[in-house]
């Protein structure tokens, strides 16, 4: 038999109410308290129900901020209390297995837009994420918002069952699908890629590789390093290795990926007066060349040339950061690869250049 219990109903208590066996109750009952009961619903602080996104058969409205809903725990452990939201697909009672793509639960952010509260600006949503089972239950959370002008939810960051992340501007495209953030400008997919998109076509991504752009990945093709400094060189006479002082001589480098670029000034005082014999760059180059190469030297100071033809270089080998100061002197020579620009019994040696090289 249905019943209906209240219990101690005075203006000093605070009333129990527990119906059974599908009891009902028509009308609408009051306590001192302002807990309501109409229509099968339970109304805290409140005579009317009001739908707030949809209806609800428990409602809290006050004009204060006692509009809150509580859930303590006391107890002396480390376990908390709970807000739990369950779904089926049976009936009452009966645990009918959940499909993928099923909402579980959602929460709602309504607010009133001056004919009622039914629009929502924001929820966040469980799913099921997969083929559920006996105590299997993959699941997604959705965070969602609604744009200006509109009232139906878009979906903006969601977490899937395998702990991704994903972000969106409104097009969750399954190009994404494996992304721990994605969406339509920005992603970071499960294996350490950032890439970054105009629209859906990618521009550049940040691999284990370096920096690439468009969508080529190719380790050959990545920028891989940035960096600059100084470099300290002297110029001075092969007899005199050792010999000489620095005079306000400055040359930098700039490393973009492989390609070095170096330039500067080199004075070197107080070398010695010997004639007849060659620059010698006390140095070498940063970073290992991989092929051999020579670059112009734009000035000199005592160079010892009398054909003005000639022309003088930095050279240097594959392979090898050794730099030679070389001229072409004779027809047969395979690579510049000896010091052999001559100076004068001048003692102060200057040379000016800038030029560009391959690392290997």
């Amino acid at each position: 038999m249905a019943t209906l219990k209240v219990d101690t109903i005075t203006s000093a208590d605070t009333p129990t109410v527990s119906i059974t066996d599908g009891a009902s109750i028509s009308g609408v009952t009051t306590f001192s308290n302002g807990t309501n009961i109409t229509s099968g619903n339970l109304l805290l602080g409140q005579n009317t129900a009001y739908d707030v996104y949809g209806s609800s058969k428990l409602q809290i409205a006050t004009t204060d901020s006692t509009a809150a809903l509580s859930v303590s725990r006391w107890s002396d452990n480390g376990s908390s209390p709970y807000i739990n939201i369950g779904k089926s697909r049976g009936a009452f009672g009966t645990p009918t297995i959940v499909q993928s793509g099923d909402r579980l639960g959602q929460i709602n952010f309504a607010g009133a837009d001056g004919t009622d509260l039914a629009s929502h600006a924001a929820s966040i949503a469980a799913y099921v994420d997969g083929t559920p089972g006996s105590n299997d239950m993959p699941g997604r959370i959705v965070f969602a918002t609604s744009s200006d002008g509109s009232v139906a939810e878009t979906e903006r960051v969601r977490i899937d069952k395998n702990g991704q992340l994903v972000l969106s501007n409104g097009s969750m495209s399954t190009a994404y699908g494996n992304s721990i953030c994605g969406g339509t400008n920005l992603e970071l997919d499960t294996s350490g890629i950032i890439k970054f998109r105009t629209d859906t076509n990618q521009k550049m991504s940040v691999t284990d590789n370096g920096l690439c752009f468009g969508s080529d990945s190719a380790s050959a093709n990545a920028l891989d390093d940035y960096e600059e400094g100084n470099i300290t060189w002297y110029l001075r006479k092969s007899d005199a290795t050792s010999t000489g002082n620095d005079n306000g001589s400055v040359v930098k480098y700039t490393k973009v990926g492989r390609a070095v670029i170096i330039s500067g000034r080199i004075r070197t005082d107080s070398v010695g007066s010997t004639s007849n014999v060659f620059f010698y760059l006390d140095g070498t180059l940063p970073f290992t060349p991989v092929t051999p190469g020579t670059a112009v030297v734009g000035h000199w100071r005592s160079m010892d040339i009398h054909d003005g033809t000639l022309t003088a270089s930095i050279a240097w080998g594959e392979n090898n950061a050794t730099i030679y100061l070389y001229s072409p002197d004779v027809q047969s020579d395979y690579s510049p690869s000896s010091n052999n620009v001559g100076a004068t019994n001048q003692t102060n040696l200057v040379m000016t250049f800038s030029f560009c090289y391959i690392a290997s």
